[in-house]
């Protein structure tokens, strides 16, 4: 059985030529057409079983992405929870740094910017006014055949559908 590729350059070269004026010729070109009409339809079709298993692969890879994601959310939280009581015992205890034979635990202070808390309203001296276009005026006035030399709307493009 023969590509898709290979059935579109086929039919691209029949429909070029189906211009003679010869009845013959135009009833083998039809036949000819019908019968590759209906591999590129049997093909087509094979292609949306294909497709269909790999949509279920691809909900089955998403359902097993989630499970792990819990998993590792469970994992990280055991971690968070057992340094969390290493801490408190250290603290306990008044130790900064406890060593062993395999490990060293050291209680420090955090690095980065230092936490604040805003508690007021924040004077107009001390706030930024962040600019973005309005893409929903800018899309309404283009909707509406204005022309902005700033933006277009593109074209919609097409997809494909398989019932």
């Amino acid at each position: 059985m023969s590509s898709l590729f290979q059935l579109e350059d086929q039919y691209i070269l029949l429909s070029q030529l189906g211009d003679s004026d010869d009845p013959e010729d135009q009833q083998a070109f039809l036949d000819t057409l019908e019968g590759l009409i209906g591999e590129i339809e049997m093909k087509a079709d094979s292609y949306a079983v294909v497709i269909t298993q790999f949509k279920n692969q691809s909900e089955a890879i998403d359902a097993e992405i989630k499970r792990l994601r819990k998993r590792k959310e469970a994992v990280d939280n055991s971690i968070d929870r057992m340094k969390a009581r290493i801490k408190e015992a250290m603290e306990l205890m008044n130790k900064t740094e406890i060593k062993t034979d395999l490990h060293t635990f050291k209680i420090q202070k955090n690095g980065g910017k230092q936490a604040m808390k805003i508690t007021a309203d924040v004077p107009d001296a001390y706030t930024k006014t962040i600019i973005e276009p309005d893409n929903d005026k800018i899309r309404a006035e283009l909707e509406a055949g204005e022309w902005l030399p700033f933006a277009e709307l593109l074209p919609r493009g097409t997809q494909l559908r398989i019932k």
